[in-house]
Formats: C-alpha cells, sequence, structure tokens
C-alpha cells in the first residue's frame, strides 16, 4: 500500500520505507524550499525506494543510500524533503522474541547501529567484526533458523571475502523489520495475468535458469509466456524476493512484458537470475496500470485491497 506524504509526519526509524520521486529537476525544487541541494550525485535516487533512518521536522526524513556510502557522500546518509516522497507500506514489525521464519523466503533488515549489533551479538556468542559492518542496515534472505536467539543469512560481499561461505549469524535482537515483497507482486500478477491477450498459445519449451548461488533450474514453460511469468515461476520454485530479481539473457536484462519468444527465448535457452535493487513490484505496476480495465481486480478481491494480511496500513 502507497501512502502519499504531502506534509510531514513521523515515521518510524529504520522500518518505514519511503520512495522518492522520479523527476530529478523536480526533487531539486522541493529541496530547496527546505534548504538542501539535489545534485547529479544523487539523481541515481530518484524513483527508488529506501528506509528512513531520521525524522527531520518540520519538513525532511535522512534515508541511507549504500551508493552514496560507497561514494563517501555523506556516509550514505541523504536528506529528502517531506514533499518528494511516498510511504511505501511494505515491512511488517520485527519479531519481539525469536520466532521461525521461513528459509529462503523471510527477509529480514539488520540493524543500522555497528555497535549495538556487537552488543546483540555478544549476548547470543558471537562476534561482530569490521569485516561485516557494511551488512548494518542491509536486508538479506534467512537461510536458516537457529534457535533460541539467531538467524542465519546470506551476504554475497562476504562470500568473495572467502568469510564463512557468506553465511552469516545474526541474532534476533539485530533485526528491524520483516519484509513480505513477494506478497507485494502476488495481487500483481494476478491482474497482470488476467490481462494479457492469449491469441498464441505458444509452444512448451525447456530453458535452463542458473541462480546467483550457482544452482540450476530446468523449467518447462510455454514460449508465448512472459517474462514476469516466468520469473514468477522460478519464485514460486525457490524463495527469492520477486521485488529484487532480473532474469537475463546473454547478459542483458529481459523486459517483464515481453514474451518469452519476443525476446529471443528458445528451446534450450540458458537464462540467469540476477539480483537487483529493489524495482520489479513497481516496474510491473506500471505495467498493469497501462493495461487499462482488462487487468483491473475482479470486485471480490476489490473489498480489502488496502489491508493485506501481513502488512500494516497506516492512517498519516
Amino acid at each position: 500500500m502507497e501512502i502519499p506524504a504531502p506534509t510531514f509526519c513521523e515515521l518510524q526509524k529504520n522500518v518505514s520505507r519511503v520512495q522518492l520521486i522520479s523527476d530529478p529537476q523536480r526533487m531539486a525544487e522541493l529541496c530547496a524550499e527546505v534548504g538542501n541541494i539535489w545534485t547529479p550525485e544523487v539523481h541515481h535516487m530518484n524513483g527508488q525506494i529506501y528506509t528512513v533512518v531520521e525524522n527531520l521536522p518540520p519538513n525532511k526524513y535522512a534515508v541511507y543510500d549504500p551508493v552514496c556510502g560507497k561514494k563517501g557522500l555523506q556516509g550514505g546518509k541523504i536528506f529528502v524533503p517531506s514533499k518528494a516522497v511516498t510511504v511505501v507500506d511494505e515491512q511488517v514489525e520485527p519479531p519481539h522474541a525469536w520466532c521461525e521464519l521461513q528459509p529462503h523466503v523471510a527477509r529480514v533488515q539488520l540493524i543500522s547501529d555497528v555497535r549495538e549489533m556487537g552488543r546483540f551479538c555478544q549476548e547470543v556468542g558471537n562476534s561482530w567484526g569490521s569485516m561485516v559492518h557494511h551488512m548494518n542496515g542491509q536486508t538479506y534472505t534467512v537461510v536458516e533458523n537457529h534457535p533460541p536467539n539467531k538467524y542465519a543469512v546470506y551476504d554475497p560481499v562476504c562470500e568473495a571475502k572467502g568469510l564463512q561461505g557468506g553465511i552469516i549469524y545474526v541474532p534476533w535482537k539485530g533485526i528491524t523489520a520483516l519484509e513480505e515483497d513477494n506478497f507485494a507482486a502476488m495481487e500483481l500478477m494476478e491482474r497482470f495475468q488476467r490481462g494479457l491477450d492469449r491469441k498464441d498459445k505458444g509452444d512448451p519449451i525447456e530453458i535452463d535458469i542458473k541462480t546467483p548461488q550457482g544452482d540450476h533450474i530446468d523449467m518447462s514453460i510455454s514460449s508465448s509466456s512472459t517474462v514476469a511469468e516466468c520469473l514468477w515461476q522460478v519464485v514460486n520454485e525457490t524463495g527469492v524476493i520477486f521485488n529484487r530479481s532480473v532474469l537475463h539473457m546473454g547478459g542483458e536484462p529481459l523486459g517483464l512484458e515481453d514474451s518469452l519468444s519476443a525476446s529471443g527465448v528458445e528451446g534450450g535457452a540458458h537464462l540467469t537470475l540476477v539480483d537487483s535493487e529493489p524495482h520489479q513490484v513497481s516496474h510491473l505496476k506500471s505495467i498493469v496500470e497501462s493495461m487499462g480495465p482488462a487487468a483491473a481486480p475482479v470486485p471480490a478481491k476489490v473489498d480489502n485491497s488496502d489491508t493485506k494480511p501481513l502488512t500494516r496500513s497506516r492512517s498519516l
């Protein structure tokens, strides 16, 4: 659920997420109104979704951007005007005690404070050295439950460093939010499929998809199926997050709305599943909205569309 935030309102630090407007010029105008600037160094942030790390009344929020962090720009802490954001309600409250999470599906955001994470790790018999400090504030997929007080998550940077094969243990107290992105994609996929024109049934083809972990998925699918449907099938088989996953062929990303045949995907093709910045849900949403009435929800699903079981709505 998206909630416009035309005026400043208190948001939950390290939990609430906001999407920035897409127009850099308009963003610069709104920043000027609150005494900020919006230079080309931060234009990549337009249209993206970020976690709020600080409320700055009466008219700004601070968000964390890892790209700016790597560039050494304000430590990644960027200030945005409240008029330039939309609150994206895609997260639920973190657990208040250790609980079982679904491996390879549940995603957790780690707290941003390195010292506090170190203290929580000591409580459960772990350490939190400098080699994992880049993980603070980031979101990861849970790969194992470790009762009574820890989870194992996978981090590709740590794997590249040769650290525990990328499997890092985090205390439950070090989690600031849970993500349920695939639930946001589920309704959109249903609407997308309703709006498709199925004149060409296509022929079944066998394709191979390589995951970021090096595993291979053999898939039988119609050549008339869209890339979005193919990706959704991968999501259901592997538990990856739709919002952060892109299918590539020959190193190039495939468009969600295109059919496999139109994308050049033939029998025996080799595709690659690539981790990406979160944007696929918003992309799919724009495609569905452009499809018109054919993709509209049927009446039985409209009544409670703003109150999905695993999301929290907010009155602002």
